[in-house]
């Protein structure tokens, strides 16, 4: 069965109707053949065979006129007294980094050095490419076109497949829109891996929940309601909504569409595993098991990155992954508590 193909909207605009991934969690031959990683007890193996099948597609860097351009005026800058922004340089006031389009693979749970209980949402990066460049919008951010993904041989192309064709990438099955500023611009053909962040790091996630249509105030927001019993005529409405004037204040809680697109801005990074291109990161995102997700940099004042790669983590050539054990492609940040909540808890009741 095919999976359901909805409307995504990413950015300033609709990229394309993509699939969902879907796992079947009552069968247990289905996990072996779906593109998602297949994680085990030890939550670090998964069924590479995709990846496998993209070994012969080289990722073609192609030239681009505006990389050179801007680096050839660069070269003139770097001389003057004030250069206004240096190229490769991150500055935490000004510079905006790519975003990474990933695919949510299941929900876990970590203990850290002090017995606390940490809920983890792994999240899959898996071929996430530059594919094209954009022009500058009003507020002067560029664009770039992200793709990720595989397509499988036996579905029919769709209409963002010569985008993969002209970058000279494989072809995906989802492409998205991301904006940054000019320093932060990648070329054609780069690949975005799990390392352009940083464990510890505050991200904010983009992703789609459940469309749950047209709902009331009790499902949709939470409400009591009122008495179920016959001798009442108010049971599931909104009841009054504290307007004197006739006006609807902004934000009141009342019916309407639930679901759709959601962001947070607070997710923190708790683990990478950049072997098996994982993300683990703290808490739970919005979205079934194969949704996509889209992973920025955190703009909030205090959790900004203070010194990310930039304007991407670019491995040395002489790495090799195979040969790295399995501890040493482990990437973990500080334990965000130092010391068991349990203690926390009972000095506040004190």
């Amino acid at each position: 069965m095919l999976p359901l193909r909805f409307p995504l909207r990413w950015g300033l605009r609709t990229i394309r109707s993509h699939p969902d991934y879907s796992i079947a969690k009552d069968s247990p031959t289905r996990p072996q053949t779906s593109p998602l990683p297949h994680l085990f007890e030890n939550n670090t193996l998964y069924d590479g065979r995709l990846l496998d099948q993209t070994a012969a597609y080289d990722p073609v860097v192609l030239r681009s006129t505006l990389l050179d351009s801007r680096y050839t005026e660069y070269l003139k800058t770097a001389s003057a007294p004030t250069p206004l922004v240096p190229f490769g340089e991150y500055n935490p006031d000004y510079s905006i980094r790519s975003a990474v389009v990933g695919v949510k693979v299941r929900s876990l749970r970590f203990f850290d050095s002090h017995g606390n209980a940490i809920p983890i949402t792994a999240i899959w990066v898996p071929n996430c490419f530059v594919l094209k460049h954009l022009l500058p919008d009003s507020k002067g951010l560029y664009g770039m076109y992200l793709g990720m993904g595989f397509h499988p041989p036996t579905e029919p192309p769709w209409d963002g497949m010569p985008i993969f064709a002209a970058a000279g990438i494989a072809p995906g099955d989802v492409l998205h829109e991301t904006r940054l500023t000019e320093d932060a611009m990648l070329p054609i053909g780069f690949q975005l891996t799990v390392r352009h962040f940083m464990p510890g790091q505050w991200i904010e996630i983009n992703s789609r929940s459940k469309d749950r249509g047209f709902q009331g105030v009790m499902k949709r927001w939470g409400f009591k309601g009122g008495p179920a019993s016959h001798g009442s005529s108010f049971h599931r409405t909104t009841g009054a909504i504290g307007s004197r004037s006739g006006e609807v204040h902004k934000g009141k809680k009342m019916p309407g569409f639930m679901g759709g697109r959601h962001s947070v801005q607070s997710h923190r990074i708790h683990l990478i595993d950049f072997k098996n291109d994982l993300l683990y990161v703290e808490g739970s995102i919005h979205g079934p098991v194969g949704r996509y997700a889209m992973l920025t940099d955190s703009r909030q004042p205090g959790k900004v990155p203070v010194d990310p790669p930039f304007p991407s983590h670019l491995p040395s050539p002489a790495e090799t992954l195979d040969a790295l054990s399995f501890d040493a492609c482990q990437l973990k940040g500080p334990d965000r508590y130092h010391r068991p909540r349990d203690l926390e808890f009972e000095e506040v009741k004190k």
